[in-house]
């Protein structure tokens, strides 16, 4: 009787998380260029009120005595009189900064944008996922709980009536349950690329339980065996032994190599 279930952690999603998470990153450094560009394009405009380049604007100064063609030789003639200058009492107002706002918004874009991308990358790293499973051997979980593609079922209370699971092992992406198998072994399997746990029936000797799912991947709840139902009995338990000759005639023997125990299942028709 198999019982499997597998959780893929897609590397591909992780991947594209990051892929699309790197356009924050790079809107934030184009308005980081932008902006310093605009910044240095204002400190090279001249400030305002500060006159133009060129000639002096009342004329040149000669420097030699001009020949008029006459015996009297005037001196140089005298340069106009600029007009007086009056300081202005009110100051200029001091330029806007240009660009300020593009450089911070597009600073902070950018921090937020790579330590995103820097967190997200983290999974990634074998490292990193490669952490002990929280569940140990001998624990008990909800058959429910396997089911939700959870890579960490809460433990409970193996004597709960939806307790129908037990850890027989755990180990890395790569390891096999203690038959030896992964895909089609006697043990309900929950596997991605850094965890593997392998789960064997904790059911109670006497007790019935109605299946659904499918038949390789049947689900165990307990249910009364008074015959309203249609329902599978535990018949013997045997824990410390796989022998499946011990089991009664007339009953389905199923056995589990580590830790060893074999079960002697008996339907129950209505």
């Amino acid at each position: 009787m198999a019982v499997t279930e597998l959780a893929e952690v897609s590397v591909a999603y992780y991947l594209g998380e990051v892929v699309a998470m790197s356009g924050i990153p790079i809107v934030g450094l184009i308005l980081l260029i932008v902006g310093l560009r605009q910044r240095s394009h204002a400190r090279q405009l001249p400030p305002p009120g500060y006159p133009p380049a060129g000639p002096f604007p009342y004329g040149p100064l000669p420097s030699a005595p001009v020949d008029t063609g006459y015996a009297y030789q005037p001196g140089p003639p005298v340069p106009a009189t600029p007009p007086p200058y009056y300081p202005d009492t009110n100051p200029a107002p001091r330029p806007v900064t240009r660009g300020t706002a593009l450089i911070v918004v597009g600073s902070l874009m950018l921090a937020f944008g790579l330590l995103g991308i820097l967190g997200r990358a983290a999974d990634l790293v074998p490292q990193h996922r490669d952490a002990p499973p929280a569940l140990k051997v001998g624990q008990c979980v909800a058959q429910s709980s396997v089911r939700a593609n959870n890579m960490a079922p809460a433990p409970q209370d193996c004597d709960a009536p939806d307790s129908t699971l037990e850890v027989a092992s755990t180990g890395g992406g790569s390891a096999a349950c203690p038959d030896g198998k992964l895909k089609d072994s006697q043990y309900a399997v929950l596997f991605d690329k850094s965890t593997t746990l392998c789960f064997l029936l904790n059911l109670k000797q006497g007790q019935c339980y109605s299946l659904s799912g499918t038949p390789g991947n049947p689900i165990f709840t307990q249910a009364a065996c008074d015959g309203s139902v249609q329902v599978i009995q535990v018949v013997k338990r045997i824990d410390g032994d796989y022998d499946r000759s011990l089991c009664p005639e007339g009953t389905k023997p199923v056995f589990y190599l580590k830790p060893a125990r074999l079960y002697c299942l008996q339907p129950l028709k209505n």
